[in-house]
């Protein structure tokens, strides 16, 4: 898969560290119904639904919130990954598909960790935003992202800080 390129400006963002800070910088783009707060570690009962995988940040459909852990590092990439999660979720179940077989792949979610098609999109959307992506993902031109987001009735401007 080709890489994201990078976005052609960065918009300003609070300090990575900052977790109050970041978590409330995203709020106002998270979709309706959802929640992001921040906790000294993510709940355990998260954490062993995704096979013991703690991590940065993580987004839980059946809650519909965001939890980011202070003090690790790249929070508000974190974020980002996480609010395209929570946006993806609202889409059309054939809207992911579509963008499942754009990448070569035919389902949303595999059990890949980091080739699933809503991780690559989540990631590549952190990449489009402008901010560092975590390097084991694969990573789609932001032109994709975009189309995708496109067809979903919203653009770049509605999921970045």
């Amino acid at each position: 898969m080709q890489s994201a390129p990078a976005a052609s400006a960065t918009p300003s963002r609070p300090a990575p560290q900052d977790c109050e800070q970041v978590a409330l910088s995203y709020r106002t783009l998270l979709p309706p119904g959802w929640s992001i707060s921040c906790q000294d570690a993510l709940p355990p009962e998260w954490v062993a639904a995704v096979g013991g995988r703690d991590g940065v940040a993580m987004s839980r459909l059946s809650e519909r919130k965001i939890v980011l852990v202070r003090g690790r590092p790249r929070l508000a990439a974190a974020a980002q990954h996480e609010l395209a999660h929570a946006h993806a979720s609202t889409w059309p179940p054939q809207l992911r598909v579509a963008f499942a077989r754009a990448i070569g792949q035919s389902a949303w979610q595999t059990r890949s960790e980091f080739t699933a098609p809503s991780e690559i999109f989540a990631e590549s959307s952190v990449a489009c935003a402008g901010l560092p992506a975590d390097p084991r993902y694969p990573l789609v031109p932001c032109d994709l992202i975009e189309a995708t987001r496109s067809a979903a009735g919203t653009s770049q401007a509605q999921y970045t800080r």
